[in-house]
Parts: structure tokens; sequence; C-alpha cells
């Protein structure tokens, strides 16, 4: 029976803009030992919220209302709308990428869901997702004009996250090596133009995928954590 996906796209709260900056900070020296690119407010209160998380190895939630003044003086609906027009002029595309989840979801147990949310951020990194909620974070920047390519591009790329985030868990594979994983998915089996790999990928992986293919991942993971174990 054809699944009937459904997408609710929507701008950042108030509220979820907090808890974003705040989740950065809290674990801003994780980011930045895996590479990632961040966007936060520009102000001196935020400096020191980093320094903060840096000696302490974290923040307290009390550090929150700090956060929640920055955010509330500076927030504007004006931001998203940009967003909102691109992502709306990508509905049929992003639908028309389904017909490969479900062929790997046969194969493989590749995870897709009946609704999805997309998302705009001011803050975080260009993208990011958490599979409990289904949700997918794409970052636009204050005056910009978005691109079609770079949405749709990272919003593919969080849907496989989404998709083999389960499957992937019984392989203990590490950070860098999803990455990778992600990539190759989005690269190879959707030829995304101008698709950016990530410089943070695991690269070790890419022959054992690459030669049998992703019908066979299975197969290709198990050799993987064979020839270097967990």
């Amino acid at each position: 029976m054809k699944k009937e996906i459904k997408f609710l796209f929507r701008a950042s709260t108030v509220g979820e803009e907090v808890e974003e900056v705040w989740q950065i900070l809290n674990n801003y020296s994780w980011y930045k030992t895996n590479g990632y690119s961040l966007n936060i407010p520009k102000d001196k209160k935020i400096d020191n919220l980093i320094q903060i998380s840096l000696k302490e190895k974290g923040l307290q939630r009390k550090n929150r209302n700090q956060i929640k003044q920055i955010i509330q003086d500076t927030y504007d609906e004006k931001y998203f709308k940009n967003g909102l027009n691109v992502l709306n002029s990508l509905r049929q595309d992003i639908h028309r990428c389904f017909p490969k989840f479900v062929e790997y979801e046969k194969l493989w147990k590749f995870g897709i869901h009946k609704t999805y949310e997309v998302i705009i951020t001011l803050y975080g990194t260009e993208g990011s997702y958490d599979v409990q909620t289904r949700r997918i974070y794409i970052l636009i920047k204050k005056g910009d004009q978005p691109k079609r390519n770079y949405f749709f591009q990272t919003i593919i790329h969080e849907l496989v996250h989404i998709g083999i985030e389960d499957f992937i868990k019984k392989f203990k594979i590490t950070h860098n090596e999803k990455e990778r994983i992600v990539d190759l998915f989005c690269s190879r089996e959707f030829k995304i133009k101008k698709y950016i790999l990530q410089n943070i990928g695991d690269i070790r992986i890419d022959n054992y995928i690459v030669s049998g293919g992703f019908r066979n991942l299975p197969l290709a993971l198990k050799k993987y954590v064979r020839d270097f174990p967990r």
C-alpha cells in the first residue's frame, strides 16, 4: 500500500530558538571538536557563556535566562519568510525521493514515518534532526536569500539520518562514520547536484559501501566493523 507522507514546514519559535542556543553552548566543546560550523547570536553575553561552558564542561539551566533575553530582543518572523517560501517550492522534489526510501525500507528496514516537521532556525548547525519527533532543523541567516539546492540537500541529508538511525545502532557506528554513510547515500543514490561531502566524515568506510552499493549495506557494515572492531 502506498505510504502517505506529510510534511509540515514552519519557523522556529522563540522557545525553540532559546533551547537550540542553550544546547549548542552547553555542548560547545563537542561541536568544535567534531568540526561543526555554528551560527549563534553575536553578543558579549554569549561569548561569556561559551567560556563558562568550556571551563565548566557545560552550562546550568539557569543560564537559559540570559539566552532567552537575547533571543526575545532579536526575534522577528520576517527573517523566516523567504525560507518558508523556498521550503514550499521544494515539497514535490522531496516527495520524489521517497520511492528510494521505500526500496531500502523493504531491504533493510530504512525508517519511514507518516509525518515530518521541517523547522527553519536562525541558530545552530546547517542542519540537524531529532529521531523521536521526526523534526528536521535547517539554518537560515538573517538577510540571506536561501538557495533551493542547499535546502533540498540539507533536508534529504537529515531524512536519511532519521531513516538509518535505528538500523545502524547494532553496528556501534561512530558519529563521523555515520556522517560519511549519509553523505555517500545522498550523493550516490540521489545524485544531488553539487552535493557537498563533509570533511568530518570517516572515509575508511567508503570502499565497503561503494563496492556493494546500498542494497547490501548490512553486509558492508558487518565487514567494516569486523575490520575495524568497536
